[in-house]
């Protein structure tokens, strides 16, 4: 009897530490939140790499820059819809119905040249988190000495998701860290996903 309440416990102790951060923080509280089956699958991002002269999913040119774009000092979002037609909408509010996938654009200055981690949790209109997104880029340096941005996107799939088929509509939110930054790079970032 000793042994398996022994070997129950280390076999719970070891899901546990293999839970991502908020499934354990969760897993000891009596009240119960809510978490998306990513934050507890703890699934890896599924946005691409970027780095120097490269976009992400290769719908969006290096060059571009959407005409909407929050200024932060250092850094900068800015979000592109990709709709199902193929074109483009640059902006902070958009219709489910038309979106396939949403870009989250986040652009750095003066970022040390060197490897980098961004990540990026998304809450749901209820408050949950929904996803986290973890990506690496290499910084080039060449923002510090005044020649543009390093460009870090992410891609969230909307269309044909859990979003589209559960009508997780409305006001979305986003928080960006930085490497192993505790508070966010940016101020709490948010778009509204209308049906």
């Amino acid at each position: 009897m000793r042994k398996s309440v022994v070997l129950s416990v280390a076999v719970l102790v070891g899901l546990l530490l293999g839970l991502p951060a908020e499934a354990r923080q969760v897993a000891g509280r009596a009240d119960p939140v809510r978490l998306s089956p990513f934050a507890l699958a703890g699934q890896p991002a599924r946005s691409p790499q970027v780095g120097p002269g490269r976009t992400g999913g290769g719908s969006v040119s290096p060059g571009y820059v959407p005409p909407l774009v929050e200024n932060l000092g250092h850094v900068r979002v800015s979000l592109v819809g990709l709709l199902h037609t193929g074109r483009q909408d640059a902006g902070w509010r958009f219709s489910g119905q038309t979106l396939r996938d949403l870009l989250i654009v986040v652009e750095y200055r003066d970022l040390a040249a060197g490897p980098h981690t961004q990540r990026l949790k998304l809450y749901a209109p209820d408050g949950a988190l929904y996803q986290q997104f973890t990506t690496a880029f290499q910084a080039t340096g060449q923002s510090r000495r005044g020649a543009g941005w390093e460009r870090v996107e992410t891609r969230l799939l909307v269309g044909g998701t859990w979003i589209t088929e559960h009508g997780l509509y409305g006001p979305w939110r986003f928080e960006v860290y930085v490497d192993q930054a505790q508070v966010p790079t940016t101020k709490e970032q948010s778009f509204h996903l209308a049906k």
